[in-house]
């Protein structure tokens, strides 16, 4: 009788764990379909398209998809959605985990750190620095006093960014553009937008500070203003060696039309200079790839109602940064929805343009049901033409992260 009974607990415990094992392979099962769309996938290359998905605390899959084959990993640890999901990015996760603008981020050759520059009790501005050392992987921290905040109850749009980092010295460049807004509560809600009218805007400021992390000390040392009906900020930016770059609108000569431009901020020469970028309206995608001084760029319909004149067309935009000059601007086939499109990763390699993006697809307009595509592009550099499209839909719950990534990134 013991015999049989402890064949029949053997029995029911093997069978529990086949049952549970058969339990959780459902539960993470990944049912990733990728649709050739448009051309042959061999156009990618040895470029790798990377998506992270993320259901719960637990629950992390990781699906790559090459020229090749799709293959995913499960229960991996999760990246930072910061940038493309790269084993760099992974390594400085408990850095970036809590950060939610890249531009914030610098690096040198013994650092990778974040600066956010806090001016919201308009009072003092305070610089609030993560550093971490490559080596040893240990994080400082550091509470640095920036001075006054800005001196204006009026509505403004604000933007910051570290540029470059010396040894103990940190360069940080601010703008923005404060005015009065119509009494008229339609305006409310844009209080803060930059796609308000340049003429709204009274006052546009620059400004480039010294920080001193041994010392913990900050120095303006470029503090510059511009009529705001002239100069307004748009939007952040990025920086590259001694410069920084923000993305405004400004208003053309002897007209009173305007166009959006980067506004370079040169931390040595401190000297500025405009690039015109040839569009007006738009959101310019700062998921941007930095190769030898040229910069891609992403002019992406803007989907804001303010705006009179809208862009139905995805631009590319590559401007070299050295000369100052746009040296391409083409068409890009990319799906618009005018909903909500988000062109996250940009790359450029080898003469093509790598895209990946996704757009929220409404499938049930009563219960506000939504499918989420995630759609990936190789497009030929010189005139802008698609060599391949690929498309991939993934549960709009989990939440995604993309990445255009090289085999020695992943």
């Amino acid at each position: 009788m013991k015999i049989k009974l402890s064949k029949i607990i053997l029995i029911i415990s093997v069978v529990g764990t086949i049952l549970v094992g058969i339990s959780l392979a459902n539960i993470y099962k990944t049912d990733i379909v990728v649709k050739d769309v448009h051309g042959k996938r061999a156009a990618l290359g040895d470029m790798n398209i990377l998506l992270q998905k993320t259901g719960g605390v637990f629950e992390t899959d990781e699906i790559l998809i090459n020229k090749n084959s799709t293959t995913t990993k499960k229960l991996v640890k999760q990246r930072d959605t910061l940038f493309n999901l790269t084993k760099e990015n992974l390594d400085n996760r408990d850095l970036f985990q809590f950060k939610y603008d890249k531009n914030i981020v610098f690096e040198d050759k013994e650092t990778v750190g974040t600066a956010q520059i806090a001016d919201s009790n308009k009072e003092r501005m305070m610089a609030y620095i993560e550093i971490k050392d490559k080596k040893n992987n240990k994080i400082k921290s550091y509470n640095i006093d920036m001075g006054e905040g800005i001196e204006t109850n009026e509505n403004y749009n604000y933007v910051s960014m570290p540029v470059k980092k010396e040894g103990d010295i940190l360069y940080v460049a601010t703008m923005y553009s404060y005015g009065d807004i119509s009494d008229d509560s339609s305006y409310e809600e844009y209080a803060d937008d930059s796609t308000l009218s340049d003429s709204r805007y009274k006052i546009t400021n620059v400004s480039l500070y010294k920080l001193n992390l041994s010392n913990k000390t900050s120095k303006c040392i470029v503090s510059k203003d511009y009529e705001g009906k002239d100069l307004s900020i748009k939007q952040s930016g990025f920086s590259n060696g001694n410069k920084g770059y923000f993305i405004v609108n400004k208003k053309k000569n002897k007209s009173d039309d305007y166009s959006t431009n980067l506004f370079e901020l040169d931390i040595k020469l401190k000297e500025v200079n405009l690039i015109d970028l040839k569009t007006k309206d738009d959101y310019i995608e700062t998921s941007y790839d930095i190769e030898n001084d040229e910069i891609l760029l992403l002019s992406m319909p803007s989907i804001d109602q303010i705006n009179s004149e809208i862009s139905k067309n995805v631009e590319g935009i590559l401007v070299n940064l050295k000369d100052r000059n746009l040296k391409y601007k083409y068409k890009l086939n990319i799906n618009y929805n005018g909903d909500f499109t988000s062109g996250d990763r940009v790359r450029r390699d080898n003469g093509k343009i790598y895209v990946a993006s996704a757009t929220y697809v409404e499938t049930n307009k009563y219960e506000k049901n939504y499918q989420t595509p995630y759609n990936f592009y190789v497009f030929d550099e010189k005139d802008g033409e698609m060599l391949y499209e690929g498309s991939t839909t993934i549960n709009s719950s989990d939440r995604v992260n993309m990445g255009i990534v090289k085999n020695d990134e992943i």
